[in-house]
């Protein structure tokens, strides 16, 4: 089923700064279908949310915590064997997290 959306009203909306979200209430949809018929508008978005964290910054917090969390719980890999296991799943948690950044920053890029 499709949902039809005034795109006059849409465009008179969008120009007068309201958000995708704002804008979706006003049609009693979701927002996500107010930003796929504005995209195919040629509109750009009103949001004022804000810029996300730099990757070295989030990997800095992404090491201290793990950092900590090896340290303070599992001090040596002697008096708990299963460090190595925890820490290699944590590394993997990591990369997989990291892999979805990246897939997100380039999605991004690609609409800027």
């Amino acid at each position: 089923m499709e949902i039809k959306i005034d795109k006059e009203k849409l465009k008179t909306l969008h120009s007068e700064g309201k958000t995708d979200q704002e804008i979706a209430v006003v049609f009693g949809v979701i927002p996500g279908t107010v930003w796929a018929a504005r995209k195919k508008l040629g509109l750009k978005c009103n949001s004022t949310r804000k810029p996300q964290k730099n990757k070295k910054t989030f990997q800095k917090k992404i090491n201290k915590t793990k950092d900590k969390f090896s340290n303070l719980i599992f001090r040596d890999e002697e008096s708990n064997p299963g460090m190595a296991g925890v820490i290699a799943t944590l590394d993997a948690s990591i990369a997989h997290h990291q892999e979805k950044i990246d897939k997100l920053t380039q999605a991004k890029n690609i609409l800027l």
